[in-house]
């Protein structure tokens, strides 16, 4: 069979026109839910169903500095953050994290409010884990008042020296 000038075989495999109206609408809510979900991830404070992690409770007397996404530090190291700072009275009780760095931190582990930078206002959580022949703390356990301590801020000082009347 002879071919014609201009006339070619058409294979309708081969030059499909385009793709049917379903598989664009498909292919639009997927696009359109991954950007939903990025941009949800993006603002997110945690990544949704993993749970906050290890976390620890701590007792202190009077912790008026330390706030929420206060830093909690080991040796200088950032290890985790300040998740909430519950008052009763006198006592607060200041949930935080600590990160996989961090642990294990054992049952004799103290807490000590420090401050960031001499004047600044700003506080941090220095926590020092305990002895390793302690026994580990679990998630959610809490440190009593008598493992933790409140750095002493400057108008505690000058209050303490004056005279009395």
């Amino acid at each position: 069979m002879a071919r014609r000038m201009g006339q070619q075989d058409y294979d309708p495999r081969l030059y499909r026109r385009g793709i049917d109206m379903r598989s664009r609408v498909l292919v639009g809510l997927f696009c359109a839910l991954a950007i939903a979900i990025g941009v949800y991830l993006a603002f997110a404070k945690q990544i949704p169903f993993t749970g906050a992690g290890y976390e620890l409770h701590a007792v202190f007397q009077n912790p008026a500095t330390v706030k929420p996404d206060s830093p909690v530090r080991i040796a200088g190291v950032n290890v985790g953050k300040v998740t909430s700072v519950q008052r009763d009275g006198d006592l607060a009780e200041v949930t935080f994290t600590v990160d996989d760095a961090g642990r294990p931190v054992h049952s004799d582990a103290t807490v000590e409010v420090r401050p960031r930078l001499f004047l600044e206002g700003n506080f941090f959580l220095d926590l020092r884990t305990g002895s390793p022949s302690a026994p580990d703390l679990s998630s959610g356990a809490t440190l009593p008042a008598t493992q933790t301590s409140v750095a002493v801020q400057l108008d505690q000082v000058l209050t303490a020296l004056q005279a009395p009347e």
